[in-house]
């Protein structure tokens, strides 16, 4: 079949084959009875225990936290943060929360053009940010700060580099006089040379509000330092088209992969360049150094973990000194579960839903 008949037609090759796409509404997946290669880590072998699965997609939090509560639904994805403590206190509901490895959450800084292509710059614009602030405010501190390059739940984080991003304005504003910036404008704006410590952030239309919210957050404290943080939203298209042409100054984005060679994709010199026609770069800070990329290609290639480890190490210790991002919140799997459904589990590797092992009791 062709790509787009493939996209378009989705088979299966799993536990569940897909008989049925209602576009923004919902997916129909019906057991594969011929199944039988489950992983190690499943609870059984053969065909899943469920018959079929109805995968809906409710958009508003609210409504999909009030559908579970009514058992109208089985399990929900994404419970919102704010009905945590709620789920947690209700005897017909069950949590299960895991983090994602990978490179969390995160504002990565483009250093090919000004005003990130200075260090002090981007340290002061990270330093100038109150994620911790932002995160209790706007997700209830249900989510840890993510400091670091990468999320605790991967392979070979060192939690050294956590507190390389703490919230220090007195740090921030030194910074920013010695890169130059000492001026001010009517509006309390830092300036240079006449012009604007001014800095733009990229939005798609898919932005999640809340995410919309923490970064208006991180725009009120950046601001007090001497920061004008521009929040542009777009769609979807406009999004990436301004990715690919280098327009931005800050990108949203994450990336969840189960290996500290995340590291490689995301700061590594080969991912510059945009992937194949019509690509756009996944090294979307543009940061290039040949030390770091020596490090990821051996720790790539040495199949002693020890070694590996240090290899890994000296990866992140590099990325975090160069502040290429303002890293908020590791990506996480929250899921909601009604008493009647048993056996839900997260796959270990990327911690994401697992329905093979489950069972629904009525």
């Amino acid at each position: 079949r062709s790509r787009d008949e493939n996209c378009e037609s989705p088979v299966g090759s799993g536990p569940f084959k897909i008989v049925r796409w209602d576009r923004q509404s919902q997916v129909e997946l019906v057991r594969n009875p011929d199944y039988n290669w489950a992983p190690p880590t499943a609870k059984h072998q053969g065909p899943a225990w469920l018959e079929r699965i109805v995968w809906k997609f409710i958009q508003e939090p609210s409504v999909r936290f009030a559908s579970l509560q009514a058992g109208e639904v089985d399990v929900i994805e994404t419970l919102p943060p704010e009905s945590h403590e709620a789920a947690r206190r209700n005897p017909d509901l069950t949590v299960l929360v895991a983090l994602r490895p990978g490179n969390p959450t995160n504002g990565t800084l483009n250093i090919t053009r000004a005003p990130f292509n200075d260090l002090k710059v981007r340290e002061a614009f990270v330093r100038s940010s109150d994620v911790e602030g932002a995160l209790k405010s706007v997700y209830f501190s249900e989510f840890p700060r993510a400091g670091g390059p990468l999320s605790s739940a991967t392979r070979f984080y060192s939690p050294d580099f956590e507190h390389a991003q703490d919230y220090d304005p007195a740090r921030a504003a030194q910074l920013l006089d010695e890169a130059g910036w000492t001026g001010r404008d009517s509006e309390g704006y830092r300036t240079r040379d006449g012009k604007r410590l001014q800095v733009h952030v990229v939005m798609g239309n898919r932005t999640p509000p809340s995410e919309y919210t923490l970064w208006e957050q991180v725009q009120a404290t950046t601001r007090a330092v001497g920061f004008q943080l521009i929040i542009d939203q777009m769609s979807d298209v406009q999004a990436t088209q301004r990715q690919a042409d280098w327009d931005y100054d800050i990108r949203i984005g994450y990336w969840n992969t189960n290996t500290p060679d995340v590291l490689r994709i995301i700061f590594g010199s080969e991912f510059i360049r945009p992937a194949g026609v019509g690509g756009y770069h996944q090294n979307t800070a543009g940061f290039s150094d040949t030390a770091f990329d020596g490090l990821i290609q051996q720790a790539l290639t040495t199949q002693d973990p020890e070694q590996r480890k240090a290899l890994y190490y000296k990866a992140q210790q590099i990325a975090s000194s160069q502040y290429l991002q303002l890293t908020t919140y590791p990506q996480s799997s929250r899921l909601g579960i009604y008493k009647t459904t048993q056996g839900v589990r997260l796959e270990p590797s990327l911690a994401v839903t697992y329905l093979y092992d489950a069972w629904v009791n009525k």
